[in-house]
């Protein structure tokens, strides 16, 4: 990503995610480090943004869990849903709905109730039944699991 960078202040901050990693620091120098705005920073611009999000991406690619509680933990001192979001999402992507924990699919239910009342109604309209958000989700990625 370095290579192909063209603005300044966004390659010295893709610089500093490389030494980082190579730091392999502790979760509490980690967030430390992420959260100082002279060298990454935790907002919701680009800027301050992108950089946190490669570091967690890379540094946490092999557990979602891991990944996603270390971005909240990075992001409780600015912007707190951009980061996490973003690394929820590629790392969702790559691993899969069913590397969620299901603890945390669980708790989703009354949040999703709007939107499960809206699939429920264009359902019944088209007389095809109703199908829970849940096997909405198992489905989505049990077909995407077949693309090559």
């Amino acid at each position: 990503l370095i290579l192909f960078c063209q603005h300044p202040a966004l390659c010295e901050r893709l610089k500093n995610v490389r030494v980082l990693l190579y730091k392999n620091p502790s979760l509490v120098d980690e967030v430390r480090a992420l959260r100082n705005k002279n060298e990454f920073g935790v907002g919701f611009k680009i800027l301050d943004s992108i950089p946190a999000v490669i570091y967690l991406v890379a540094r946490y690619h092999r557990s979602l869990e891991k990944g996603l509680n270390a971005a909240v933990q990075v992001s409780l001192a600015g912007d707190s849903d951009t980061i996490p979001a973003m690394v929820g999402a590629i790392l969702g992507a790559y691993h899969g709905f069913s590397t969620f924990p299901k603890y945390w699919l669980d708790q989703l239910y009354d949040g999703t109730s709007a939107w499960e009342k809206r699939v429920s109604a264009k359902r019944e309209q088209q007389d095809l039944g109703f199908i829970s958000w849940k096997e909405v989700l198992w489905q989505t990625d049990k077909l995407y699991s077949l693309v090559p």
